[in-house]
């Protein structure tokens, strides 16, 4: 009889223990369910926030494009500028050259004017 009291005792322990852990899991399930209420939200404002990632991480790759483009751009018109400075020094150059040119064509003329003059009147 006494081991048999003994495992009565166990039973009961167990029951309370179970119940204890019932009502525990009761009572998480209970805060759950007011959580749960807030899930569908939650769920909204995280893809709502993925989108604006995505969005954020893709307007990124275009401002870093576009600071890549115009620097490029910037590049070009300076190497534009530069062979424009160039060209304009090259230019004067050439007219000095021409210029020079036509003075000794007319020098040669006017010498050659005169050798025929001589020749005509001789």
């Amino acid at each position: 009889g006494g081991g048999g009291g003994g495992g009565g005792g166990g039973a009961a322990w167990q029951e309370a223990s179970q119940a204890a852990r019932v009502e525990e899991l009761h009572e998480s399930l209970c805060r759950w369910d007011g959580f749960a209420g807030e899930v569908p939200q939650l769920l909204r404002r995280l893809r709502a926030l993925h989108t604006l990632h995505t969005e954020a991480a893709l307007f990124a790759q275009r401002l870093e494009g576009a600071e890549a483009r115009e620097g490029e751009a910037a590049a070009a018109v300076s190497e534009a500028k530069r062979l424009m400075e160039d060209t304009r020094g090259s230019l004067a150059e050439n007219v000095r050259t021409v210029q020079g040119n036509l003075a000794a064509m007319g020098e040669r003329m006017q010498a050659l004017s005169e050798k025929m003059d001589r020749l005509g009147a001789a």
